[in-house]
């Protein structure tokens, strides 16, 4: 073995030419300097030979700034993530986010950048797309050789940035109509802590705001990839469920306790600790009426998620020999005067009813497809209204005290952080820190509710809390 080895060493040493060895540590050296001077640039404002580098602003190019005063940094932070100097909001520079498209909030979209736009935008305030950026973005004066050490820094920062930060707890809230997730995200973060009194410190949450789910799965994947995300902890997917399926985040990144109403699909999401969705609620709400020989499954012809629900439960139905009808309205005449009755399920949110129709003995629907006026309305003329919860809305221990939505998901999350294992130190230990959390017991809200690690395997999900509309006991 030791006489393998040396030949091999012996024969390699030969075929090494002293002039390769000069030219690899020339390209090397050059590589090194090129990043130190594009360092020095976005920190610091200062180019070769240590020149404070040029810059205008302004409408017109009116005001010349120099150095540190135009540095990158000051805007768009010193790990390229982006952020804001006063009123001005700079986006993420970091290059798998430069040089992918994105969408604008007026809905525009420009394409990626490559290093010759990049030089316009730099130079001229010009973005890819030839549309004129923000007067506050300086034009700077750069030659060649700093522009290209620019573009090797930024390409560096999706590799180098946080490469030796531990994996955290990553929670997503979307940019536009945050309000109820910021809520919940300052619930989490004042979360009462038990363990602190034994010593062990609760998990941090780290943040990402996005605009559209296509750039937070990039974001995702460059941070899976470096192991930086230990789990995505709650985050807030409601009105996503739909884009989450068609663009899934990376597939051993588990999803704890995830906000959503729809539900997610098993094959778009690893979920830990996640409420039934509104597909696992119908399901339930079928199973109570285990004889039903027909049922009529309303939605609206504009919601496409509940055309989806309707055509999955339509095939079961169909399957089991049920006999089903997927109806638009439920105030068609047709619909109305059929002689065999027939169980409503309401996929889509329940419009009030009208006058020239007979009414429904019974009306079946997830709890967040009922609108209070319009149930009212269905109450009055006699109507019963069967709702699901994802989770017993009310406390045992305080039958007239309701509870809603965000109280829940607030509850269940302070439980959740409570309990998970201390975070690991390096991305090798991520796969034995998500196995503990895996196997640990159901969440315990006393006097209230359980949520186990992973749903039943059957298709009704024993989870769901079933009730008559509006006071009605829960079994």
């Amino acid at each position: 073995m030791a006489s393998s080895a040396s030949t091999v060493s012996a024969v390699a040493t030969a075929a090494i030419d002293p002039s390769d060895l000069s030219t690899a540590t020339t390209a090397a050296t050059a590589d090194a300097q090129r990043l130190e001077l594009g360092r020095r640039l976005y920190q610091l404002g200062l180019g070769r030979d240590g020149r404070e580098i040029g810059a205008r602003i302004g409408a017109g190019g009116t005001v010349g700034l120099r150095g540190g005063a135009v540095a990158c940094a000051n805007c768009h932070g010193g790990d390229g993530r982006g952020g804001g100097e006063g009123w001005v909001r700079a986006p993420d520079l970091r290059w798998f986010a430069l040089g992918r498209p994105r969408q604008r909030d007026d809905g525009s979209r420009r394409p990626g950048y490559d290093r010759a736009t990049l030089g316009r935008a730099l130079r001229a305030g010009v973005a890819a797309d030839g549309v004129g950026l923000d007067p506050a973005m300086p034009r700077y004066d750069l030659a060649d050789d700093e522009l290209d050490a620019v573009f090797a820094h930024l390409r560096g920062l999706d590799r180098g940035a946080d490469a030796s930060a531990p994996p955290a707890l990553l929670v997503l809230l979307p940019e536009r109509d945050a309000a109820p997730a910021e809520r919940l995200l300052d619930g989490w973060r004042n979360c009462p802590d038990p363990a602190a009194a034994a010593g062990r410190k609760r998990p941090a949450l780290e943040v990402l705001r996005y605009r559209d789910w296509p750039q937070a799965v990039a974001e995702l994947a460059a941070r899976e990839r470096a192991g930086r995300v230990a789990a995505l902890f709650a985050p807030y997917l409601i009105d996503a469920e739909a884009e989450l399926a068609a663009a899934p985040p990376p597939a051993a990144l588990p999803l704890l306790l995830p906000v959503t109403l729809r539900g997610l699909a098993p094959e778009a999401a690893t979920v830990w600790f996640g409420l039934p969705g509104q597909l696992e609620q119908a399901r339930a709400l079928i199973a109570e009426r285990p004889r039903a020989g027909r049922w009529r499954l309303y939605r609206d012809p504009a919601d496409p998620a509940a055309l989806a629900q309707a055509r999955t439960l339509a095939a079961e139905l169909a399957g089991r020999g049920i006999a089903v009808e997927q109806v638009a309205s439920l105030f068609d005449p047709d619909v109305a005067a059929q002689p065999e009755p027939a169980a409503i399920l309401a996929l889509s949110p329940l419009p009030p009813p009208t006058t020239d129709v007979a009414t429904f003995a019974a009306l079946a629907l997830p709890a967040a497809n009922l609108d209070w006026d319009a149930a009212q309305a269905w109450r009055q003329r006699g109507v019963r209204l069967r709702l699901a919860h994802a989770y017993p809305p009310q406390a045992a221990a305080a039958p007239g005290q309701w509870i809603g939505p965000q109280q829940a998901w607030q509850a269940l999350g302070c439980e959740l952080l409570a309990h998970l294992p201390p975070l690991p130190a390096d991305a090798a230990a991520l796969p034995a820190w998500r196995r503990q959390v895996a196997a640990l017991p159901p969440l315990r809200l006393q006097g209230w509710f359980e949520l186990p690690a992973l749903a039943p395997a059957a298709s009704e999900d024993s989870r769901v809390n079933l009730r008559d509309w509006p006071d009605a006991p829960a079994h």
